[in-house]
C-alpha cells in the first residue's frame, strides 16, 4: 500500500491565512459593535421623542383642567352668596352660563354644605337627591375651602367614569357656605379624546 505524504504548507500561506482570519475577526467585531451602537443611538433618540410627546400631551391636558377649574372660580365669585338657599335662584344661575355645557359634558350643580344639589344642570330629580359629599372634590373644596379635582370614578347618576371639579362657594366674609361643581363624561364626546385617539408613528404604540 502506497501512502502520500502532504507537503507541509509554506510559512507564507500560513502567515496569510493568519492575517486574513485576523481581518475577519476584526471586521466582524467592528460590525457587531456598530449595530450595537447604533441600536442603542436609535433607541435613545425614540425615548426622547416620546418622551417629548407624552410631555406636550400631558401639558395640553394640564392646560385644559387648569381653564375649566379657572372658570369655576371666576363663575362662583359672581354668585351672591344671598342665593344659596333659593333653589329657584340658583338655578337660573346655572341655566344662565352657558359656556358650561361646553366645558362640562357631565354637568354642572350647586350645592350646599352638606353636598346635596341645590340647583343642577341638567336638571333632574335624581340628580338634586344624590349626595355627593363623600367624594374627594367635595371634601376640598366644603371642607378645605380649595379648588379641587377628584380622581375619576363611576358617577351616581351617570352610570359612566367621571371627573369632578369643584370650587368653594363663599359669604361676604370668605366663610365657605358650598360649591359649585363641574363633571367631565369619560363616557361621552370630552377634550381628552384628542389625545387618547392620537397615533403615535405608524403603530401608534
Amino acid at each position: 500500500m502506497a501512502f502520500t505524504v502532504r507537503a507541509p504548507r509554506s510559512l507564507k500561506v500560513r502567515i496569510t491565512l493568519l492575517t486574513l482570519t485576523i481581518f475577519l475577526v476584526s471586521v466582524c467585531l467592528l460590525v457587531f459593535y456598530a449595530v450595537r451602537m447604533l441600536q442603542e443611538d436609535m433607541r435613545r433618540l425614540q425615548g426622547e421623542q416620546q418622551f417629548s410627546s407624552t410631555s406636550f400631551m400631558a401639558a395640553d391636558v394640564n392646560h385644559e383642567i387648569e381653564h375649566r377649574l379657572r372658570v369655576l372660580e371666576e363663575v362662583a365669585a359672581t354668585l351672591d352668596p344671598a342665593a344659596i338657599g333659593n333653589e329657584r335662584a340658583l338655578q337660573a344661575f346655572l341655566e344662565q352660563r352657558r359656556i358650561f355645557q361646553m366645558l362640562f359634558n357631565g354637568g354642572t350643580r350647586i350645592t350646599g354644605l352638606d353636598g346635596k344639589a341645590m340647583a343642577s344642570v341638567p336638571l333632574s330629580a335624581e340628580r338634586l337627591s344624590a349626595d355627593y359629599v363623600d367624594r374627594d372634590y367635595m371634601v376640598g373644596a366644603i371642607k378645605e375651602g380649595k379648588a379641587t379635582i377628584g380622581r375619576p370614578v363611576m358617577g351616581k347618576v351617570l352610570r359612566a367614569p367621571v371627573i369632578g371639579m369643584a370650587v368653594p362657594i363663599r359669604d361676604g366674609r370668605g366663610k365657605v357656605i358650598g360649591a359649585l361643581v363641574g363633571a367631565i363624561n369619560l363616557g361621552k364626546p370630552n377634550f381628552l379624546d384628542r389625545i387618547v385617539g392620537s397615533r403615535y408613528g405608524m403603530s401608534g404604540g
